[in-house]
């Protein structure tokens, strides 16, 4: 699916974007099946109970044929090969004009996996992701992925479960705002910093 010079922008940057990925017709039953979701929490995935927000493939099966779409998993196999294990699956809701974030962070730093320069983070618009809406943006690891020192700061109205931030200098400058509409996705990976 990817060139060759796709690949080397992805290994030299850390992420790479967009990807046609779902059609209408799926965009629409995933969103369907993301209001059933909450209709049976009683609440938004993100105002509810951490443990409903993760690996939701385990039991939801439009999760699980999500995580299965080939056209996502022919963007990471051509990344990182064959054997592409799904370590989870993470709703990060924001809802417009709310106060969420997601600091500066790197995903990989979490999983606890290894190598985890094979790691890649395949992120699914299911609906407009645009600068206004809080896209992600990402700094590129100009050639040499390296994973820097994080912690968790429980930030206020952070996304992610400890409000983890890296806490070393990094130059943000150059940062791309990651601006999908749906649908779309893109694959961001271990080496550089992303905020999701």
């Amino acid at each position: 699916m990817l060139t060759e010079a796709q690949v080397a922008r992805y290994r030299r940057d850390g992420y790479l974007f967009p990807f046609p990925a779902l059609s209408p017709a799926e965009l629409a039953q995933c969103n369907n099946g993301l209001a059933r979701f909450e209709h049976w929490l009683g609440q938004r995935v993100n105002q509810g109970d951490f443990r409903w927000r993760s690996a939701s493939y385990v039991f939801l099966p439009w999760v699980d044929a999500l995580v299965r779409h080939p056209r996502i998993l022919d963007a990471v196999e051509d990344l990182i090969g064959p054997d592409i294990l799904v370590y989870t699956a993470t709703w990060f809701i924001k809802e417009a004009h709310s106060a969420a974030f997601a600091a500066w962070h790197q995903d990989a730093t979490y999983f606890g996996l290894l190598p985890n320069d094979r790691h890649v983070t395949a992120w699914v618009a299911l609906s407009d992701a645009g600068a206004e809406a809080g896209c992600m943006e990402v700094v590129s690891s100009a050639g040499r992925p390296r994973q820097m020192r994080h912690a968790a700061l429980r930030l206020a109205n952070s996304i992610n479960g400890a409000g983890q931030a890296i806490v070393e200098r990094f130059e943000e400058s150059g940062a791309a705002l990651m601006e999908l509409a749906r649908p779309i996705h893109d694959a961001g990976g271990g080496g550089g910093p992303i905020s999701l």
